[in-house]
C-alpha cells in the first residue's frame, strides 16, 4: 500500500510529520496531510508536477504559501509501506 509522508522542516530538523494512504490524487493527499499538519496548502506550479512524477517528491518553502508558514520547508514523498527493503550492492556495507 502506497501512502504519502509530509515533514515540517525548521534549521533542518523535522518539527512534525504525518502519513496518510496514497490513493493516486497527489491533490487530495496534499489537502488531507495540510489539515493534518494545520498549515494552509501551497501553491502548485508545474515544477511541483514535474517532480512527483519523476521522483515522487514534493517540496515546498515559503515561497509557495499565500498566507504566513512558520517553518523552512514542507516536504512530501510518496513510499510504497510493503516494499521489500532494499540493500547495498556496496562491499563496504558486508
Amino acid at each position: 500500500m502506497e501512502q504519502v509522508w509530509a515533514r515540517l522542516m525548521k534549521h533542518h530538523r523535522i518539527v512534525k510529520s504525518e502519513t496518510v494512504p496514497y490513493d493516486g490524487s497527489a491533490l487530495d493527499a496534499l489537502n488531507a496531510l495540510c489539515m493534518r499538519l494545520d498549515v494552509a496548502r501551497p501553491m502548485i506550479l508545474p515544477k511541483h508536477e514535474r517532480e512527483w512524477e519523476q521522483f515522487g517528491q514534493m517540496h515546498f518553502t515559503k515561497e509557495h504559501f499565500v498566507e504566513s508558514f512558520p517553518y523552512d520547508k514542507l516536504e512530501i514523498e510518496r513510499f510504497d509501506a510493503n516494499a521489500p527493503k532494499s540493500r547495498s550492492m556496496d562491499p563496504r556495507n558486508g
